[in-house]
């Protein structure tokens, strides 16, 4: 089951199911409050990153559904059903 951790600089999940909190492992989504507002990116199983345009989500919750939903694409239908999973069920950071 993947799940979201609260990290140093935000927020962050692995979709391996492990703690994002106490470990890094790819594939990853983080989002990162800035001064700018927030920002997220989808980090690949390849090891590289994409940067996932949210748009301008008013509170965490809104930037971590914006990142799952536009990290899909990128992640292809191997993690399709985490994902939609993480869209379905209600996260209140």
């Amino acid at each position: 089951m993947v799940f979201w951790s609260q990290t140093e600089r935000g927020w962050a999940v692995n979709l391996d199911g492990t703690n994002a909190a106490l470990a890094f492992t790819l594939p990853r989504i983080e989002i990162r409050s800035s001064p700018r507002g927030w920002a997220c990116a989808c980090h690949l199983l390849d090891g590289t990153s994409r940067l996932v345009p949210l748009g301008d989500p008013a509170t965490a919750t809104a930037a971590m559904r914006a990142g799952i939903e536009g990290s899909l694409g990128a992640l292809g239908e191997q993690y399709a059903a985490e994902l939609r999973t993480l869209l379905g069920n209600a996260f209140d950071p």
